[in-house]
């Protein structure tokens, strides 16, 4: 009972991980074995074990010492400790070291499977139970997503500070004070990342971090934030078109529909809607592959109030999207807000090819006495079509082989690839998602809070997913996919072809029109050009 007693024992907290076992606070107070701890050292954790935090000796060391000094008194009566060892460890000045018990530990990711538990148990078993929990999670992915994201984070500020810097200062006024050194900056103006990594094929997680640092912040946005997405919306909008959209001439939308980029204003609700692409300037007129690839707002908006904008909301929840979408016409450019395990569920079943599949942290959970208190087992369903599924994820790797993403390329990563960049106003918010055959892989990078320094910092920067995020998915994927074969993305047998077409007429090339305007595209069965040019 005694030896149970020490081994479980609560000895404070390390962030929001709780400290238990008298071996584990020996490495959090002192970072020694407990062999290795000296007698003032030991009586001073057997003081703590009464209340943690108010004999915490980082908060309260006089409380603390005078505690230890009565359990070294109550040692020294019942013989336990002479008299010599008894003056010598209350005159100790022990030396703590706080050791971080959070890094190697996955908490963002031990956060995830708390709530996964605690929807479906009682809390005080979860909490209490003594459970053994088998989890999902990848050391070595979480490891590299971890470094991602911090990596990422800190080369942006440092870019960040560097254009500020350039940047003239106003001149003081007449009378004013000194400048002094600038303070640091405080917690909700430090830039944060998340990053989610899922196997598609059985819907595991295998990574989270919710963070640039745990022990920074606690607070984990990869759960509990919600940011609107932008243009990781449009595989959706297009996607949408491609099931129930029509040409002027009432063919099927496909690769090759044309479409023209140029101001744009809708009127509803009386009220008017006029949309701006990211870039300044119009393209004229487009492909809807070239549209995606480079994200060109005028065009999505188009398609996605042509096809219906309750069509697009209905794809968008199928593919799994829970929280409530409004048939807005700026909910075709991802004026929305959406949590990032969301946005993982929609872009899992992307990479599945329309089967969605519930996304779980947790295999199983096993009691003290061995026997089993819950399995778990990632749920699919067929939930898009997957002759259109597969064209929309085919039209996807353009963003990164010509397209916004391509600085992926740029950057190294050769792994057939499928993806999208996401902006909000502002530079609010920049995103990537995108999927190989191996890994999910989502990215976000941003601030907390807004305020002016903030606006400032972001604008300057100009934090978009091409610049923000996809370098933080671009490194943790070039990690994940090292020293490995190539695999194609997994496309469903009989779903797609490919054949050459004129883009000047729309229909397919034969020798009267070999010219520039002839490639090789894709294509369903279904809204494949059916006529040949003349």
């Amino acid at each position: 009972i005694l030896e149970k007693y020490l081994n479980e024992v609560y000895f404070g907290q390390s962030g929001n991980i709780a400290v238990h076992g008298v071996s584990e606070a020996a490495k959090f107070y002192y970072n020694k074995n407990l062999d290795e701890l000296t007698v003032a050292e030991q009586a001073m954790l057997a003081g703590i074990v009464r209340g943690p935090f108010y004999f915490s000796p980082f908060r309260h060391y006089e409380r603390a010492k005078g505690r230890q000094e009565i359990v070294l008194a109550k040692m020294f009566e019942a013989g336990v400790i002479t008299d010599s060892q008894y003056k010598q460890a209350k005159a100790e000045r022990i030396k703590f070291a706080r050791v971080s018990l959070v890094q190697n530990r996955a908490p963002y990711f031990t956060d995830m499977v708390q709530a996964q538990l605690l929807k479906d148990l009682p809390e005080q078993e979860v909490l209490g139970a003594g459970f053994t929990i088998f989890s999902t999670l990848d050391t070595f992915y979480q490891a590299q997503a971890e470094k991602a994201v911090a990596n990422g984070v800190v080369n942006l500020e440092k870019r960040m500070k560097a254009i500020l810097a350039k940047k003239p200062k106003p001149k003081p006024k007449k009378g004013a004070p000194p400048e002094t050194a600038p303070a640091p900056e405080p917690e909700q103006r430090m830039m944060q990342g998340v990053f989610v990594a899922v196997d598609p094929a059985s819907g595991h997680l295998l990574a989270l971090v919710g963070g640039r640092s745990y022990e920074e912040s606690t607070y984990n946005r990869a759960l509990l934030m919600r940011r609107q997405i932008g243009s990781l919306i449009k595989p959706f909008v297009y996607l949408s078109a491609l099931i129930y959209g029509r040409n002027p001439d009432g063919t099927p939308i496909n690769a090759i529909s044309k479409f023209e980029d140029k101001p744009f204003t809708y009127e509803f609700d009386e009220k008017t809607w006029s949309p701006r692409n990211y870039e300044d300037g119009f393209a004229g007129i487009v492909t809807l592959r070239y549209a995606l690839a480079n994200s060109i707002n005028t065009v999505a908006a188009q398609v996605a109030i042509a096809t219906g904008l309750d069509k697009l909301v209905s794809t968008a929840k199928s593919a799994g999207i829970e929280t409530n979408l409004r048939a807005l016409p700026s909910l075709a450019l991802g004026a929305v807000e959406l949590p990032p395990m969301e946005v993982a569920t929609a872009y899992t079943t992307l990479a599945n090819f329309g089967l969605k599949r519930e996304l779980t942290s947790t295999l199983a959970v096993v009691g003290e006495d061995g026997r089993s208190v819950a399995r778990y087992q990632s749920r699919e369903e067929r939930a898009l079509p997957p002759e259109e599924t597969s064209n929309i994820v085919q039209l996807m790797t353009s963003v990164l082989d010509i397209g916004s993403a391509r600085g992926a390329r740029g950057a190294g990563f050769f792994w057939p690839a499928a993806g999208k960049t996401g902006t909000t106003n502002e530079f609010r918010d920049a995103w990537f998602a995108g999927f190989t055959k191996k890994m999910v892989g989502i990215a976000w990078v941003g601030f907390d809070h807004d305020d002016e320094v903030v606006r400032t910092s972001r604008k300057a920067l100009k934090l978009s997913g091409a610049t923000g995020a996809l370098p933080v998915w671009t490194d943790f994927m070039m990690a994940a996919h090292r020293n490995q074969e190539f695999q194609a993305l997994p496309y469903p047998d009989g779903m797609l072809r490919t054949l050459e077409v004129d883009l000047i007429s729309g229909k397919r090339a034969n020798y009267r029109c070999m010219g520039d305007g002839v490639m090789e595209e894709t294509f369903t069965y279904r809204n494949v050009p059916s006529e040949e040019c003349n």
